[in-house]
């Protein structure tokens, strides 16, 4: 069935120690302790790791736009694998970890609290999918402390899986590469690249999220048609162009440098903020963009009558992240001389590389029309219907209402470029 987005994501995580080879044997490793469904935690601790991770967001956003191209990344799926690094980190590697999450809280606090908020996203009973799924694959026979495995059990939900890096890490990157496929619903395959693991490696942490939903106000088919869309070039290109030919009831805001609306999933619960900055404006918007403009935007959105033209894309992309966490201060992990991973364990590990693979599809799918209740709002809509047409660079970010996790940003720059 095609559906109107299609989004994937995964983060992996890889670690090397510097140990000679080990015998093989076990197969699986699990701490006694199950994941807390229902954590309590306080408001102000949620709070405090959704406020966290939206800053990440835009740190690591406003070093990826110094590439070329369109962006795409899922900053809640690398923050969550670095959150699950952070269990075994000890030392100044902690520090530099909890000061780049930009979270203040100890250890045991924000694990709960990134516990219940992972429980919140994924609460999900509305009519789309969303899954995320944690796993973590250790060297057989190394000594995991177990501390270690009953955090990411308890707070997690991720078992220890037991590979044999030292005799065949090509075997194990495979297995690794098809778990992260299944998990993606086969959008992400080969994200550990050939050659990436090496006798020496000792535990890969895997992150994959897969999102799929249908829009609650639908784009028809019919009105799609190829329409200019400037390029930061000045070039213009053809590109089909969905649109809502008549005025939809639509959360706006035109605040902060730029146009924004909210286009809602079937169920409500996430949708996608759509940002057009005004024209010749596009850098100086993107340089400004941080938690303070992310509140003074959607605190801004309201609903008014809005005639939408939007292009449909695709595309996918990818980032090594090693020396992108360098620049937020994340720089002992990566060091074999400086990390200090010994909440894992006693045997010396840092974290040769890190991954992050992503995919999304935009289109006018034909949904059914839930019950047309318009989300909040008494204003008085205007007049004459807001018209917004993007039809030039623009970004979105596809987040949790309910609790406001930003589970991915992205960059259009050529809606071609697939």
């Amino acid at each position: 069935m095609s559906l109107l987005a299609r989004i994937v994501a995964v983060c992996a995580i890889l670690g090397i120690a510097l140990i000679g080879l080990l015998p093989q044997g076990g197969a699986v490793l699990r701490s006694s302790l199950e994941r807390i469904e229902n954590p309590q935690v306080a408001p102000e601790e949620l709070r405090s790791v959704v406020d966290g991770n939206t800053q990440f967001a835009f740190d690591l956003y406003g070093l990826v736009r110094e590439r070329s191209g369109n962006v795409l990344f899922s900053p809640y799926s690398i923050s969550l694998a670095l959150a699950m690094v952070r269990a075994g980190a000890e030392g100044e590697t902690e520090r530099q970890l909890a000061e780049g999450l930009h979270v203040g809280l100890p250890q045991d606090a924000f694990h709960a609290a990134f516990n219940a908020l992972s429980r919140r996203v994924e609460a999900v009973d509305d009519p789309f999918e969303l899954r995320i799924a944690n796993a973590f694959w250790g060297q057989v026979n190394d000594p995991f402390h177990e501390t270690f495995l009953d955090t990411l059990a308890v707070h997690y939900g991720a078992g220890l899986r037991l590979a044999d890096f030292a005799s065949d890490a090509e075997g194990a990157r495979r297995a690794i590469n098809r778990w992260i496929e299944r998990a993606t619903n086969g959008r992400i395959s080969g994200a550990l690249p050939e050659g990436s693991l090496d006798p020496s490696v000792r535990f890969v942490l895997a992150n994959a999220i897969y999102f799929n939903a249908e829009w609650r106000l639908k784009f028809a088919r019919q009105w799609t048609a190829d329409e200019p869309f400037h390029l930061a070039s000045g070039e213009s290109v053809l590109v089909p162009m969905m649109r809502h030919e008549r005025p939809r009831y639509l959360r706006y805001a035109d605040v902060a440098g730029c146009q924004a609306v909210e286009l809602p999933y079937k169920g409500d619960r996430v949708s996608m903020i759509v940002l057009l900055p005004h024209e010749g404006q596009f850098e100086t918007f993107e340089e400004s963009l941080n938690l303070a403009t992310w509140r003074q935007i959607t605190s801004a959105l309201f609903g008014q009558d809005v005639k939408l033209l939007f292009p449909k894309f695709r595309y996918a992309d990818g980032m090594s992240l090693p020396q992108t966490l360098r620049r937020l201060g994340i720089t002992d992990l990566f060091d074999p001389g400086s990390a200090d991973l010994t909440g894992i364990t006693e045997r010396p590990l840092f974290l040769q590389s890190a991954y992050h693979r992503a995919f999304i599809d935009v289109n006018e799918e034909r949904t059914e029309a839930a019950a047309a209740t318009v989300m909040v709002g008494a204003t008085a809509a205007p007049e004459a219907p807001i018209r917004m047409v993007v039809d030039r660079p623009f970004l979105f970010v596809i987040r949790d209402n309910p609790t406001g996790t930003i589970l991915f940003l992205g960059r259009v720059m050529d809606p071609r470029a697939g």
